[in-house]
Protein backbone atom coordinates (compact mmCIF):
# COMPACT_ATOMS: atom_id res chain seq x y z
CA UNK A 1 0.00 0.00 0.00
CA UNK A 2 1.04 3.43 -0.94
CA UNK A 3 1.48 6.24 1.73
CA UNK A 4 -0.53 9.20 0.18
CA UNK A 5 -0.29 11.12 3.53
CA UNK A 6 2.86 12.29 5.21
CA UNK A 7 1.41 14.01 7.86
CA UNK A 8 -2.47 13.57 8.95
CA UNK A 9 -3.98 16.37 11.35
CA UNK A 10 -7.52 16.83 12.41
CA UNK A 11 -8.81 19.80 11.98
CA UNK A 12 -11.66 22.48 10.39
CA UNK A 13 -10.07 22.69 7.06
CA UNK A 14 -11.65 22.86 4.25
CA UNK A 15 -10.81 19.86 1.47
CA UNK A 16 -8.51 21.27 -1.09
CA UNK A 17 -9.56 22.04 -4.38
CA UNK A 18 -10.24 19.57 -7.91
CA UNK A 19 -6.61 18.65 -9.11
CA UNK A 20 -6.85 18.41 -13.34
CA UNK A 21 -4.48 17.50 -15.56
CA UNK A 22 -4.89 16.04 -19.06
CA UNK A 23 -5.67 12.36 -20.24
CA UNK A 24 -4.13 11.13 -22.40
CA UNK A 25 -6.55 10.06 -25.66
CA UNK A 26 -5.86 6.83 -25.90
CA UNK A 27 -5.86 6.30 -22.19
CA UNK A 28 -9.11 4.45 -20.68
CA UNK A 29 -9.01 6.56 -17.24
CA UNK A 30 -11.06 3.40 -15.13
CA UNK A 31 -7.43 1.61 -15.76
CA UNK A 32 -5.85 3.97 -14.18
CA UNK A 33 -8.42 4.34 -10.99
CA UNK A 34 -8.55 0.69 -10.34
CA UNK A 35 -4.79 0.32 -9.94
CA UNK A 36 -4.65 3.41 -7.89
CA UNK A 37 -7.88 1.51 -5.61
CA UNK A 38 -5.20 -1.35 -5.53
CA UNK A 39 -2.33 0.19 -4.70
CA UNK A 40 -4.18 2.18 -1.88
CA UNK A 41 -6.25 -0.69 -0.21
CA UNK A 42 -9.39 -0.69 -1.45
CA UNK A 43 -9.77 -4.23 -0.16
CA UNK A 44 -8.46 -3.76 3.38
CA UNK A 45 -11.97 -0.94 3.92
CA UNK A 46 -14.42 -4.15 3.58
CA UNK A 47 -12.83 -5.49 7.38
CA UNK A 48 -14.22 -2.70 8.43
CA UNK A 49 -17.57 -2.27 6.62
CA UNK A 50 -20.37 -2.93 9.22
CA UNK A 51 -18.32 0.13 11.71
CA UNK A 52 -18.55 2.20 8.47
CA UNK A 53 -22.06 1.73 7.95
CA UNK A 54 -23.29 2.36 11.13
CA UNK A 55 -21.45 5.02 11.25
CA UNK A 56 -22.60 6.85 7.83
CA UNK A 57 -25.76 6.07 8.57
CA UNK A 58 -25.82 7.96 11.82
CA UNK A 59 -24.28 10.64 10.44
CA UNK A 60 -26.90 10.69 7.43
CA UNK A 61 -29.64 11.10 9.88
CA UNK A 62 -28.06 13.77 11.95
CA UNK A 63 -27.07 15.87 9.31
CA UNK A 64 -29.69 15.05 6.93
CA UNK A 65 -27.32 14.31 4.54
CA UNK A 66 -26.29 10.81 2.18
CA UNK A 67 -23.00 11.14 4.03
CA UNK A 68 -20.66 8.28 3.24
CA UNK A 69 -22.76 6.24 1.25
CA UNK A 70 -20.61 3.50 1.72
CA UNK A 71 -23.14 0.38 1.30
CA UNK A 72 -23.17 0.91 -2.54
CA UNK A 73 -19.57 0.69 -2.54
CA UNK A 74 -17.28 1.70 -4.83
CA UNK A 75 -19.47 3.64 -8.06
CA UNK A 76 -17.85 3.39 -11.05
CA UNK A 77 -19.75 4.90 -14.54
CA UNK A 78 -17.88 3.91 -17.59
CA UNK A 79 -20.35 5.96 -19.72
CA UNK A 80 -19.88 9.24 -17.49
CA UNK A 81 -15.93 8.28 -16.90
CA UNK A 82 -16.87 9.20 -13.09
CA UNK A 83 -15.96 6.98 -10.20
CA UNK A 84 -16.24 6.88 -6.38
CA UNK A 85 -14.22 4.64 -4.96
CA UNK A 86 -12.90 4.10 -0.81
CA UNK A 87 -9.22 3.13 -0.04
CA UNK A 88 -7.84 3.40 3.47
CA UNK A 89 -4.57 2.88 5.50
CA UNK A 90 -3.16 3.41 9.00
CA UNK A 91 -0.64 6.22 10.49
CA UNK A 92 1.48 5.64 13.33
CA UNK A 93 0.89 9.15 15.15
CA UNK A 94 3.09 9.19 18.25
CA UNK A 95 2.10 6.25 20.40
CA UNK A 96 -0.89 5.70 18.23
CA UNK A 97 -2.28 4.13 15.10
CA UNK A 98 -5.18 5.54 13.39
CA UNK A 99 -7.58 4.32 10.41
CA UNK A 100 -8.19 6.86 7.95
CA UNK A 101 -10.73 6.05 5.40
CA UNK A 102 -11.00 7.84 2.57
CA UNK A 103 -13.79 8.55 0.17
CA UNK A 104 -12.70 9.76 -3.44
CA UNK A 105 -14.26 11.39 -6.27
CA UNK A 106 -12.06 10.90 -9.76
CA UNK A 107 -13.80 11.63 -13.56
CA UNK A 108 -13.07 12.54 -17.02
CA UNK A 109 -13.88 16.29 -16.41
CA UNK A 110 -13.65 17.44 -20.39
CA UNK A 111 -10.79 15.76 -20.66
CA UNK A 112 -8.73 16.76 -17.60
CA UNK A 113 -8.32 14.61 -14.44
CA UNK A 114 -10.43 15.29 -11.61
CA UNK A 115 -9.02 14.10 -8.54
CA UNK A 116 -11.12 15.48 -4.98
CA UNK A 117 -11.08 13.83 -1.54
CA UNK A 118 -14.44 14.01 -0.90
CA UNK A 119 -14.60 12.87 2.85
CA UNK A 120 -12.28 10.88 5.27
CA UNK A 121 -12.99 9.09 8.63
CA UNK A 122 -11.03 8.34 11.18
CA UNK A 123 -10.57 6.07 14.16
CA UNK A 124 -7.94 5.02 16.62
CA UNK A 125 -6.90 1.10 16.46
CA UNK A 126 -4.66 -1.50 17.67
CA UNK A 127 -0.91 -1.91 16.63
CA UNK A 128 -2.44 -4.81 14.19
CA UNK A 129 -5.33 -2.19 12.74
CA UNK A 130 -8.26 -4.41 14.73
CA UNK A 131 -10.86 -2.62 15.96
CA UNK A 132 -11.11 -2.15 20.19
CA UNK A 133 -13.81 -1.26 22.74
CA UNK A 134 -13.04 2.84 22.33
CA UNK A 135 -12.74 2.54 18.63
CA UNK A 136 -15.00 4.84 16.78
CA UNK A 137 -15.24 7.00 13.34
CA UNK A 138 -15.78 10.66 13.20
CA UNK A 139 -14.89 12.85 10.63
CA UNK A 140 -11.47 14.09 9.61
CA UNK A 141 -10.93 16.66 7.46
CA UNK A 142 -7.34 16.90 7.11
CA UNK A 143 -5.34 19.42 6.79
CA UNK A 144 -3.07 18.62 3.80
CA UNK A 145 -6.08 17.59 1.86
CA UNK A 146 -4.56 19.57 -1.49
CA UNK A 147 -1.34 18.12 -1.06
CA UNK A 148 -3.08 14.41 -0.68
CA UNK A 149 -4.79 15.23 -4.30
CA UNK A 150 -2.07 15.78 -5.91
CA UNK A 151 -0.28 12.63 -5.12
CA UNK A 152 -3.54 10.81 -6.14
CA UNK A 153 -3.33 12.38 -9.31
CA UNK A 154 -0.03 11.70 -9.57
CA UNK A 155 -0.04 7.95 -9.06
CA UNK A 156 -3.26 8.32 -11.51
CA UNK A 157 -0.83 9.35 -14.26
CA UNK A 158 1.77 7.27 -13.70
CA UNK A 159 -0.80 4.51 -15.23
CA UNK A 160 -1.99 6.87 -17.80
CA UNK A 161 1.29 7.26 -19.34
CA UNK A 162 3.29 4.08 -19.47
CA UNK A 163 3.72 2.50 -22.88
CA UNK A 164 1.23 1.56 -25.24
CA UNK A 165 1.72 -2.21 -24.19
CA UNK A 166 1.95 -2.16 -20.62
CA UNK A 167 -1.34 0.03 -20.39
CA UNK A 168 -3.09 -2.82 -22.80
CA UNK A 169 -1.62 -5.51 -20.04
CA UNK A 170 -2.86 -3.38 -17.19
CA UNK A 171 -6.41 -2.97 -19.21
CA UNK A 172 -6.93 -6.71 -19.37
CA UNK A 173 -6.14 -7.52 -15.80
CA UNK A 174 -8.14 -4.51 -15.02
CA UNK A 175 -11.30 -5.41 -17.28
CA UNK A 176 -11.33 -9.36 -16.06
CA UNK A 177 -11.24 -8.54 -12.31
CA UNK A 178 -14.06 -9.91 -10.49
CA UNK A 179 -13.85 -7.28 -7.88
CA UNK A 180 -14.03 -4.72 -10.47
CA UNK A 181 -16.36 -6.23 -12.81
CA UNK A 182 -18.96 -6.52 -9.60
CA UNK A 183 -18.34 -2.34 -9.06
CA UNK A 184 -19.24 -1.68 -12.78
CA UNK A 185 -21.59 -3.65 -14.12
CA UNK A 186 -24.59 -2.66 -11.95
CA UNK A 187 -24.25 0.78 -13.74
CA UNK A 188 -24.38 -0.92 -17.36
CA UNK A 189 -26.92 -0.78 -19.92
CA UNK A 190 -27.23 -4.17 -21.51
CA UNK A 191 -25.99 -3.42 -24.45
CA UNK A 192 -23.04 -1.41 -22.85
CA UNK A 193 -21.81 -4.48 -21.09
CA UNK A 194 -22.48 -6.72 -24.13
CA UNK A 195 -19.91 -3.76 -25.97
CA UNK A 196 -17.83 -4.28 -22.90
CA UNK A 197 -17.36 -8.11 -22.75
CA UNK A 198 -17.00 -8.13 -26.81
CA UNK A 199 -14.09 -5.28 -27.00
CA UNK A 200 -12.09 -6.44 -23.84
CA UNK A 201 -12.47 -10.13 -24.62
CA UNK A 202 -13.59 -11.02 -21.06
CA UNK A 203 -14.41 -14.22 -22.27
CA UNK A 204 -12.10 -17.24 -21.94
CA UNK A 205 -9.74 -14.88 -20.48
CA UNK A 206 -8.31 -16.46 -17.27
CA UNK A 207 -8.68 -14.83 -14.25
CA UNK A 208 -8.58 -14.95 -10.25
CA UNK A 209 -12.10 -16.05 -8.92
CA UNK A 210 -13.50 -15.28 -5.73
CA UNK A 211 -16.52 -16.59 -4.16
CA UNK A 212 -18.27 -17.44 -0.91
CA UNK A 213 -19.22 -21.13 -1.26
CA UNK A 214 -22.77 -22.14 -1.44
CA UNK A 215 -22.22 -25.85 -2.42
CA UNK A 216 -20.10 -28.30 -4.20
CA UNK A 217 -21.43 -31.14 -6.06
CA UNK A 218 -21.42 -33.41 -9.31
CA UNK A 219 -22.77 -31.21 -12.20
CA UNK A 220 -26.03 -32.01 -12.77
CA UNK A 221 -26.71 -29.42 -15.04
CA UNK A 222 -29.18 -28.81 -17.83
CA UNK A 223 -27.74 -25.56 -19.09
CA UNK A 224 -26.55 -25.57 -22.47
CA UNK A 225 -22.70 -25.94 -22.34
CA UNK A 226 -22.69 -26.83 -18.89
CA UNK A 227 -23.70 -30.55 -18.87
CA UNK A 228 -22.10 -33.41 -17.24
CA UNK A 229 -20.55 -35.13 -19.98
CA UNK A 230 -18.47 -31.68 -20.58
CA UNK A 231 -18.26 -30.91 -16.91
CA UNK A 232 -18.22 -33.57 -13.95
CA UNK A 233 -18.26 -31.13 -11.04
CA UNK A 234 -19.47 -27.72 -10.26
CA UNK A 235 -19.39 -25.26 -7.86
CA UNK A 236 -21.99 -22.59 -6.69
CA UNK A 237 -21.67 -19.70 -4.52
CA UNK A 238 -22.22 -15.49 -4.08
CA UNK A 239 -19.84 -12.74 -4.12
CA UNK A 240 -18.70 -12.36 -0.60
CA UNK A 241 -21.78 -11.32 1.17
CA UNK A 242 -24.28 -10.29 -1.91
CA UNK A 243 -27.01 -12.76 -2.29
CA UNK A 244 -27.76 -10.85 -5.23
CA UNK A 245 -24.50 -11.70 -7.35
CA UNK A 246 -24.21 -15.29 -8.15
CA UNK A 247 -21.17 -17.20 -9.38
CA UNK A 248 -20.91 -21.04 -10.82
CA UNK A 249 -17.85 -22.71 -11.38
CA UNK A 250 -17.67 -25.78 -13.72
CA UNK A 251 -14.80 -27.90 -14.03
CA UNK A 252 -13.39 -31.86 -14.38
CA UNK A 253 -10.63 -31.68 -12.47
CA UNK A 254 -10.10 -31.46 -8.64
CA UNK A 255 -9.95 -27.64 -8.68
CA UNK A 256 -12.75 -27.46 -6.08
CA UNK A 257 -11.53 -30.37 -3.91
CA UNK A 258 -10.49 -27.52 -1.15
CA UNK A 259 -13.45 -25.55 -1.24
CA UNK A 260 -15.56 -25.76 1.62
CA UNK A 261 -19.53 -24.73 2.14
CA UNK A 262 -19.53 -20.98 4.31
CA UNK A 263 -16.13 -20.05 3.47
CA UNK A 264 -14.15 -17.68 0.99
CA UNK A 265 -12.56 -19.82 -2.15
CA UNK A 266 -10.52 -18.81 -4.72
CA UNK A 267 -9.24 -20.40 -7.67
CA UNK A 268 -8.27 -19.74 -11.69
CA UNK A 269 -10.39 -19.81 -14.27
CA UNK A 270 -11.99 -18.55 -17.25
CA UNK A 271 -15.06 -16.19 -17.22
CA UNK A 272 -17.90 -17.62 -19.52
CA UNK A 273 -20.65 -15.75 -19.04
CA UNK A 274 -21.91 -12.83 -17.71
CA UNK A 275 -25.76 -11.47 -17.20
CA UNK A 276 -26.79 -8.80 -15.27
CA UNK A 277 -30.82 -8.25 -14.78
CA UNK A 278 -33.08 -7.24 -12.48
CA UNK A 279 -30.65 -6.16 -10.29
CA UNK A 280 -29.14 -10.00 -10.29
CA UNK A 281 -26.00 -10.68 -11.43
CA UNK A 282 -24.40 -14.37 -12.74
CA UNK A 283 -21.18 -15.11 -13.67
CA UNK A 284 -20.60 -18.12 -15.04
CA UNK A 285 -16.66 -19.55 -15.30
CA UNK A 286 -14.70 -22.92 -16.08
CA UNK A 287 -11.43 -24.36 -14.86
CA UNK A 288 -10.05 -26.65 -17.38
Amino acid sequence: MKKLIMMISISLFVLGNLIAQSIPSNRDLYVAVWKFAEDNDYQGVNKYKSKIEAFSTLESYKTGNDFFNFKKGNYLDLVEDEYKIYTMQIDKILMSRFLYVFEWIIKNDNGNLSVKLNNTITSEVDKDGNWTPTSEFRKSNVSNAKQIEKNAAKELSKYLTVSDEEFKKLKKEVSTNIDFLVSVIPNMTEMALEDFIKTNEIYDAETTITLKVSDVKKNTSKLKGYTPDKYAYCIDGIYYENVNYYIHGFTNSSAFNKAKKDTIFTCKGKIKFIEYKLSKLTINFVVE
